[in-house]
């Protein structure tokens, strides 16, 4: 049941009862917009003293090092370090999804394929994601999620803030995004896709 699977995340994350859990999940490089994230976030947290951010990830391969560095400078600049967590790489990404009130997309450049927004909606977490590329054909926006211009981190923190005082519409949103992961992005659906995409091509 997902009230357990929330449990459980947010005991992994530390987060307690009372307060609002944002996260973005991705590996720490400019292009997947942390800082944006960040920003964003600290008009939120400023005003909503509940309020906590999860930066979930890391660099990878001994690249970008220099921009994961900077972003808890960002933080401590923003005055919001003490309330932005920096997990570092973790393997129970998926584990952990479900105890975030609120997941982020970010990606300053448009993605083929959106792998995070549908594990964030699978896992039953409303989701806003940055309106480019595969956010598009994955996201209804106001249905299963939102969707922002990306790399504007003002529109991103008025849509944080909007979502965070508004449970039922966040609940709407999660319910609706775990439906859809589910029904267009499942195994089964995707298994079948791939096996129409075969047939297609070999019967040309």
């Amino acid at each position: 049941p997902h009230a357990e699977r929330r449990a459980r995340a947010r005991l992994a994350l530390g987060i307690g009862d009372d307060e609002f859990a944002v996260g973005i999940a991705a590996r720490l490089q400019p292009w997947k917009g942390q800082d944006v994230v960040i920003r964003a976030a600290a008009s939120l947290l400023h005003a909503r003293h509940h309020a906590r951010l999860f930066v979930i990830g890391d660099a990878m391969f001994g690249l970008d090092r220099d921009y994961a560095a900077s972003l808890p400078v960002l933080a401590n600049e923003l005055a919001v370090a003490d309330r932005v967590t920096m997990t570092g790489f973790r393997t129970d990404v998926l584990d952990v999804l479900p105890g975030l009130d609120l997941a982020i997309h970010a990606s300053t450049t448009p993605e083929p394929f959106g792998l995070g927004l549908i594990e964030a909606m699978a896992a039953g977490t409303a989701l806003i994601a940055a309106d480019g590329g595969a956010a598009r054909e994955i996201v209804t926006p106001g249905e299963d999620g939102l969707l922002t211009p990306p790399g504007d981190h003002e529109a991103l923190a008025t849509a944080m803030l909007a979502l965070c005082d508004d449970a039922e519409r966040r609940a709407r949103l999660a319910e609706a995004g775990e439906r859809t992961a589910r029904q267009r992005f499942g195994a089964e659906q995707m298994t079948r896709r791939v096996e129409d995409l075969y047939r297609t091509i070999c019967h040309r």
